[in-house]
This record gives C-alpha cells, structure tokens and sequence, in this order.
C-alpha cells in the first residue's frame, strides 16, 4: 500500500470530479506528492479536495483533513523541523497551470511534465502557467 492509497478518500471512475485543484503524480516520490498536497493545501484555505492524476488517469480525491490528519496539524515553533529527514531528493519544484477559460477556475499543479497538460474541463484547452 502505497501514500496515495492512504490519502485517497474518493476514488472516482469520472472525467472530472468537480474539484477545481488537481495534482499530477506522474513520475514523483511519496515525499514529492506529499509536498506538494501540503503545500497546495497551504497555500489555499479555501480549497477542501484535490483530484490526484497520473497522466490523464483520475485516481481520486484527496481531501484537507485527510492529509492533515496524515501529517499531523501540531503547532510547530522555529526550527522545530531541521532534524526531519525525507527519503528522495529534495530539490523539486512545482508549476502551477490554469484553464484560460472565462469562468472556469480548474487548475493542475505539476511535479513532472514534459508538455503543457490540458484542462480536464476542456480537453482541447491547454492549460498556461499562472501568474
């Protein structure tokens, strides 16, 4: 059993699952997909669920209390996690893309890609970088 199958709250068999936030896993280590859950979460209190893709495949959901419950939601001071040691590498980065649609508000957070993904929304959409 792998981080994400103790993350998935929601595994859905539909194109699109409704939620506007998506993470594509493709080609990312555990510590990498948990990351940047976190930090999505982090960045966006508003945001309850996000879509885990592996490719074009929908996986599930991944909802906030999930992952806050994995990772725990203790008040941590300066410095608190200097010891804390993650298996990978480190040096990663994240790009977040949005459907330039009018109205639409999907967005898709990439660890790995090599091309410009498309909206999940509208196929035919690639999605651009957001600003």
């Amino acid at each position: 059993m792998g981080l994400l199958d103790k993350l998935i709250v929601v595994k859905v068999a539909a194109h699109d699952a409704g939620a506007a936030v998506a993470v594509d896993v493709s080609g990312a280590s555990d510590a990498q997909v948990l990351g940047t859950l976190v930090s999505t979460f982090g960045a966006d209190d508003s945001c309850t669920e996000i879509q885990v893709r592996r490719g074009g495949a929908l996986l599930g959901t991944v909802n906030r209390e999930a992952t806050i419950a994995f990772v725990g939601d203790g008040l941590k001071g300066v410095g608190a996690s200097d010891a804390m040691l993650l298996p990978g590498v480190g040096n990663y980065s994240t790009t977040n893309w949005v459907c330039p649609r009018r109205d639409c508000g999907y967005s898709l957070v990439t660890i790995v890609f090599d091309d410009a993904p498309n909206c999940a929304r509208h196929p035919d959409q690639t999605l651009v970088l957001q600003g």
